[in-house]
C-alpha cells in the first residue's frame, strides 16, 4: 500500500492552506513530519532554530540525528510503543543541535491515520525548554539555598541565648526555647497563643503598649530596660528591642530580650559599695575634726576638775560635761571603725577561741528567751585579726539579732572553712578570692527586706524606735571586717530571720591556745598621782586650742614645752637652737606634712629623740590598715592622765 503524505495533495482551499501554512511556519513552535517509517517530510522554521538544522539538511532523515545519548534505548523503546499504539507520546527530551549543545525540549507526537485508520505518519510538536529549565533549576537552588538559610536560621533562633519572640494581636506567636527558659515556662508551648501583657511587669504594660502602636505605625523604637514577670510570679529585669515583622501574611513584632537581673544586681553592689566608701571618708573626716573638739573639752574638763575640787558646787556639772565628752568620743570611735580609721592590735587568732569567750558574755547579754547554738569547725584555720575588735563583731551582730527577736527565738554563731573563687567574687564585689575563714551569725528574727538590706550598713541607718540605738552598730563591724582585710555579706527576708557571714583570710600561721580578750575601757582623770617630769618636749599641733590644751597638761606636770603649730615651724626652731629635746609629740595627719615624715627629718638631726604620735584616724599616715608596729601612739581625745602617762612610758623605754 502506498503511504500518503500527512500533509495531503492539492489542497482543497490554495488560500486557506497558505494561511495555516505561514501560521505553522512562522509559530514558536517547531514542527516536524515525519512518514510512517520516521523519516522527516517537513520542518518548519521554529525546527532550524531549535535544531540548527534547515530543512535540505533534514528531509528525509530519521529524527535519530538529534539524540544527545542522555536517554537510553529503553526509552526511546517506551516512545515508540506508545506511538505503535496509535496514543500521543507527551514528554521531555535532551536533543543536540548542530553545533553540538544540548537543548532541553518539551515534545508532543501525535500518530496521524488514514480514512481507514491506518498510521501513516506523525506530527512532532517541539517547545525549546532550555530557558525555562536554566530559569528552573536557578529558583531550585535558590528555594534550597533559602531554605537551608531558613533552616539555619532556625537553629541559631533556637539556640540564641537571648530570648526571641513574636506576637501578633497581642499573643505570642513564636518563641524560642531561651524565651521559655527565662520566663519559667516548661517548653515553649506553654507561651503559644497567651496574651503576651501577661508577661510584662504592671508598672511597664502602659509603657509597652505604647511602643507596640509606635511600631506598627513604623516608627522606630530604642531599646529599653525594664520588667517581665516570671510564670511562677518572680520578677526579673530585661533589656528589650523590638522591631515589626511579618510572619508569613500576618503583621507581627519581634522581640529581643535578654536577662540584665545578675548585672542589675551588681551595678546595685558596686553602687553600694561606693556609697559606703564615700560615707566612710566622710565619718573619717568628722571623726577627725570632732576628736580634735572632744580632746579640748575633755582636757580642760579634768584641768577644771582638778583645780576646783570634788567639793565645789560646780564639780558635778563639770563631771556631767565630761560623761558628755566621754560618750562623744565614744560615737567618734565608731564611726573611725566604720571608715576603717581605727588602729588594730592584729595577732594570730584561733576564731572559736574567740567564740567561746564571748559566748559567755552573750547568754547575758541575749536574754533567757534566746536560745544560743555555737556550731565550730575543730579543723578551723587561723586569721590575723584584733581579737578584741572581732568581739565586738560577734556582740554588735548578737545584739542586733537580739533585737530582731523580741518573743525570743534562736541565734546560732558558727564557724568554718572556705574558699572563696572567683565566681563569688564576680558576685560579691569588695571580696578576695582565696582561702577564708568564715564566722556566720544567724537569728530567727523578723528578717528584712530589700529596701532595708541596702542601707544596713550606713551610719545612723536604724530601723528602732527613737532613742533605741545610735545606728553604729552595723556601721562599726562593716569597718572592722573591712580593716581587717575581709568581708561582710547578709542575707535576709521579711519573716525569714537573717544571717551575717564575716569572711576573714585564712593564715597557714598556728593560733596560740587562748587569744587575749579585749581590756574594759578606762576613763582616766588627772590625779596627784599621775607622773610627770622635767623633760624637754616639742609638741606639733596644728588645731590651736588643742595644742594649747595640751601643752597647758604637761607644763602643769613639769615638763618644759616647746610648742608649735606645724612642721615647718618645728623644723626652723630645731635648726636655731642646739637645745636638746627629749621627746616628739606630734600629730599625724597635718597640712603640707604629716608627722611621720617631720619625725623622720627631726630624727635625722636628733637620732636620740623619743617620739609619740597622736591623731583621731592613723592610718592615713602610718599604714593603710592602721596598723602600728613598734610604733609609740596615742588615740585622740585623750584624758589628761593618759597623756601623762604614754608620754612617761615613752620616755622611760628610752
Amino acid at each position: 500500500m502506498k503511504h500518503r503524505s500527512p500533509l495531503g495533495e492539492g489542497d482543497p482551499s490554495a488560500a486557506i492552506n497558505s494561511l495555516l501554512g505561514a501560521a505553522i511556519d512562522q509559530g514558536p513552535v517547531g514542527v516536524v513530519v515525519t512518514d510512517a517509517a520516521g523519516r522527516i517530510e517537513y520542518v518548519n522554521a521554529a525546527f532550524e532554530r531549535i535544531t540548527g538544522y534547515g530543512p535540505a539538511e533534514v528531509l528525509g532523515q530519521n529524527p535519530r540525528i538529534l539524540k544527545s545519548g542522555r536517554h537510553d534505548a529503553a526509552f526511546y523503546r517506551a516512545m515508540w510503543e506508545t506511538l505503535a499504539a496509535g496514543s500521543v507520546w507527551r514528554g521531555e527530551l535532551v536533543n543536540r543541535r548542530k553545533d553540538g549543545s544540548l537543548r532541553a525540549e518539551e515534545q508532543i507526537i501525535t500518530p496521524v491515520r488514514d480514512e481507514g485508520g491506518e498510521i501513516i505518519g506523525f506530527v512532532g510538536l517541539k517547545l525549546e525548554l532550555t530557558e525555562r529549565k536554566a530559569a528552573e533549576d536557578e529558583l531550585r537552588r535558590h528555594a534550597e539555598a533559602l531554605r537551608g538559610s531558613e533552616e539555619l536560621y532556625r537553629k541559631q533562633v533556637e539556640q540564641a541565648p537571648e530570648g526571641i519572640f513574636i506576637h501578633s494581636e497581642g499573643r505570642f506567636l513564636f518563641a524560642n526555647s531561651a524565651t521559655a527558659a527565662m520566663l519559667g515556662a516548661a517548653d515553649v508551648s506553654a507561651l503559644m497563643g497567651q496574651p503576651v501583657m501577661d508577661i510584662v511587669h504592671p508598672d511597664y504594660r502602659e509603657t509597652v503598649a505604647h511602643r507596640i502602636r509606635e511600631l506598627q505605625a513604623g516608627i522606630s523604637v530604642p531599646p529599653v530596660e525594664q520588667k517581665f514577670v516570671r510564670l511562677d510570679g518572680s520578677v526579673i529585669d530585661v533589656e528589650v528591642a523590638a522591631h515589626p515583622f511579618r510572619y508569613g501574611e500576618r503583621p507581627a513584632i519581634q522581640v529581643f530580650f535578654r536577662d540584665i537581673s545578675e548585672r542589675k544586681r551588681l551595678e546595685e553592689q558596686l553602687r553600694q559599695a561606693q556609697k559606703m566608701e564615700a560615707v566612710g571618708r566622710l565619718a573619717g573626716g568628722i571623726a577627725h575634726d570632732f576628736n580634735n573638739l572632744i580632746g579640748v573639752i575633755t582636757g580642760y574638763g579634768d584641768l577644771l576638775l582638778r583645780d576646783i575640787g570634788p567639793d565645789h558646787p560646780g564639780a558635778h556639772r563639770v563631771a556631767q560635761i565630761r560623761k558628755a565628752a566621754d560618750r562623744a568620743a565614744a560615737l567618734t570611735r565608731q564611726l573611725l571603725a566604720f571608715s576603717r580609721k581605727q588602729v588594730l592590735e592584729p595577732i594570730t587568732l584561733d576564731l572559736n577561741v574567740v567564740v567561746q569567750d564571748v559566748a559567755i558574755m552573750l547568754r547575758r547579754v541575749i536574754g533567757e528567751d534566746v536560745e544560743l547554738a555555737l556550731v565550730l569547725d575543730r579543723r578551723l584555720g587561723s586569721v590575723r585579726a584584733d581579737p578584741g575588735q572581732i568581739e565586738q563583731v560577734i556582740l554588735n551582730l548578737a545584739v542586733n539579732a537580739r533585737d530582731a527577736m523580741p518573743r525570743g527565738g534562736g541565734l546560732a554563731v558558727s564557724t568554718c572553712n572556705v574558699v572563696l573563687d572567683e565566681v563569688f567574687v564576680d558576685s560579691h564585689p569588695g571580696s578576695r578570692a582565696g582561702a577564708h575563714v568564715r564566722l556566720a551569725v544567724s537569728d530567727t528574727g523578723h528578717g528584712m527586706d530589700d529596701e532595708t538590706l541596702r542601707h544596713i550598713f550606713e551610719p545612723f541607718f536604724t530601723t528602732k524606735g527613737p532613742g533605741k540605738g545610735t545606728g553604729l552598730g552595723l556601721a562599726t563591724v562593716y569597718g572592722i571586717v573591712k580593716q581587717s582585710g575581709g568581708y561582710i555579706g547578709v542575707s535576709s527576708a521579711p519573716g525569714r530571720g537573717a544571717t551575717f557571714e564575716v569572711y576573714l583570710p585564712r593564715f597557714e600561721e598556728v593560733a596560740p591556745a587562748e587569744a587575749p580578750g579585749a581590756e574594759e575601757p578606762v576613763v582616766a582623770r588627772a590625779s596627784a598621782s599621775t607622773p610627770g617630769g622635767s623633760q624637754t618636749i616639742l609638741l606639733i599641733e596644728d588645731e590651736p586650742a588643742l595644742n594649747a590644751i595640751t601643752r597647758e597638761i604637761l607644763e602643769e606636770a613639769g615638763y618644759r614645752l616647746l610648742a608649735c603649730g606645724g612642721p615647718s615651724e618645728a623644723l626652723a626652731l630645731l635648726a636655731s637652737s642646739s637645745e636638746p629635746i627629749d621627746l616628739l609629740l606630734t600629730d599625724v595627719v597635718m597640712p603640707r606634712m604629716d608627722g611621720p615624715t617631720v619625725a623622720r627629718r627631726i630624727r635625722a638631726a636628733r637620732p636620740d629623740i623619743g617620739v609619740l604620735y597622736m591623731s583621731g584616724y592613723p592610718d592615713e599616715a602610718l599604714g593603710s590598715r592602721g596598723v602600728l608596729p613598734g610604733t609609740h601612739f596615742i588615740t585622740k581625745p585623750f584624758t589628761a592622765e593618759a597623756l601623762l602617762r604614754k608620754v612617761r612610758e615613752v620616755l622611760d623605754s628610752g
